[in-house]
């Protein structure tokens, strides 16, 4: 998951986390000091009144006792007000007819009061029951109350809807300034991550023209990036000045030993002519023996010219078959040389120029790898707009090591040579939008190309 999506998630989450943590703790806060203060309103006001019951329950005055029990009940809180003898019969019950007169309800928590020298108190869901005894020197009866919690709830509610709203409203805000935050942090990550794929892409002309952000660690992050892709570009443009001059030093060296040793040939070639003029048959082999130096260096020459020139493409029309039969005809002809050419002619509109140079230089190579000695097959096969030829040959193979590289420029497996046929054949062919590989067991070259180049 991105970052952009991750951390204003993560906000929203804590945001809602604390605001519904907060709105519980404080309701329930808020829920306790209610009944707490109902709990010692009710206790305050048994206490009172069981002073106030003390004449009156002393001397039996029935008349009194239920005017105040009367009086009591006007407390709008106030659902039950009994008052008992010590031993738990009811003296009245706040009823009218007094139905209850001279009963000991079963009732626990009356029952536990008989027994009590002190205020008890229960609570219900709706109800707080206290029983308190009326004394003047002893116990001389018990007055009960119930006192009603039925408004809490309302309350509760009421209060409830306040803290919903006003955290609702704070949860919102929350959300609003953590999503804003996030952007402020997300949006220049972004961006360096943009500019941080573009200069691992080579691209070192990156504007760096990126917004202020209100965060320090970033803008030193933006600086130090910016900071970084300068000094790279410094250090690229180095090192491909040092890998030029190292191209062209280990290019001319190769060049001046390849060429070197045909000159020594024609060199010495000069003055064994001057010995053997008058004898025609080793004349003519000296001078075959200067022209085949005069290829070598010619063919050397060739290949760095064919990996330099980037001229444009010239199509025409080319039959495949004749120009392979045209570059076969030129090899050595020996006894151990087999060539199986295509049996098939197929045609193609490309560059012939390039061609010609691109398939001398594979047939080339096959004849050098078998040594004189062996077989070289071309097959040609059609493929909708596609033509694929292969050059194969009975050679030893190309090292399994150096399959990947032989492609590259200057790269040679050969103790003589440039390092530039392949990669010539490579640079033909993909100007051509084609594609070459290459096999062992046998050694197969394989070339993709277009029936028509698109103009």
């Amino acid at each position: 998951m991105k970052l952009s999506v991750k951390l204003p998630l993560l906000i929203i989450f804590l945001v809602l986390f604390f605001t519904i943590g907060y709105q519980s703790i404080f309701y329930i806060q808020i829920q306790q000091n209610i009944v707490d203060s109902r709990i010692s309103e009710a206790k305050s006001i048994i206490q009172l009144s069981s002073d106030e019951f003390r004449n009156s329950v002393y001397f039996l005055n029935y008349e009194t006792i239920n005017l105040q029990i009367e009086n009591l009940k006007r407390n709008p809180l106030i659902e039950n007000v009994m008052i008992m003898h010590p031993d738990g019969r009811i003296i009245s019950d706040g009823t009218i007819s007094n139905e209850n007169f001279d009963v000991i309800l079963n009732d626990d928590f009356i029952l536990s009061s008989i027994n009590s020298d002190k205020l008890n108190l229960r609570l219900d869901d709706d109800i707080i029951h206290l029983s308190t005894p009326i004394k003047i020197i002893d116990k001389i009866g018990i007055l009960y109350i119930d006192y009603s919690l039925s408004d809490v709830n309302q309350i509760l509610e009421n209060t409830f809807f306040v803290i919903l709203v006003f955290s609702s409203i704070l949860g919102m805000v929350g959300i609003v300034v953590g999503i804003s935050i996030s952007t402020s942090i997300t949006k220049p990550i972004t961006k360096i991550k943009i500019l941080s794929n573009k200069i691992a892409q080579g691209n070192f002309e990156t504007n760096f023209d990126l917004e202020k952000s209100s965060t320090t660690e970033i803008n030193d992050l933006q600086k130090s990036l910016q900071e970084m892709t300068v000094n790279m570009k410094k250090y690229q443009s180095d090192i491909i000045k040092a890998e030029r001059f190292s191209a062209i030093g280990e290019l001319s060296a190769r060049i001046a030993h390849d060429i070197r040793n045909p000159l020594s040939v024609i060199s010495n070639s000069i003055f064994v002519l001057e010995r053997v003029k008058n004898d025609p048959e080793k004349f003519k082999k000296v001078v075959e023996r200067m022209n085949r130096a005069e290829q070598r260096i010619t063919h050397q020459i060739d290949e760095v010219m064919d990996f330099l020139r980037n001229t444009n493409l010239q199509i025409e029309e080319i039959h495949l078959k004749n120009m392979f039969d045209l570059l076969l005809s030129e090899l050595p002809d020996t006894d151990e040389l087999k060539i199986n050419p295509p049996k098939n002619d197929v045609v193609i509109f490309a560059d012939k120029t390039k061609l010609n140079a691109l398939f001398s230089n594979l047939i080339m190579n096959a004849f050098q790898a078998i040594q004189k000695d062996g077989t070289i097959t071309i097959m040609i096969l059609e493929s909708n707009d596609k033509i694929h030829i292969s050059v194969e040959d009975s050679g030893p193979g190309v090292p399994e090591e150096d399959i990947e590289n032989i492609f590259e420029p200057l790269f040679t497996t050969k103790q003589e040579g440039t390092g530039l046929g392949l990669a010539s054949c490579k640079k033909i062919i993909e100007q051509h939008k084609g594609t070459i590989s290459v096999k062992n067991n046998p050694t197969i070259f394989t070339i993709t190309l277009p029936k028509n180049q698109e103009t």
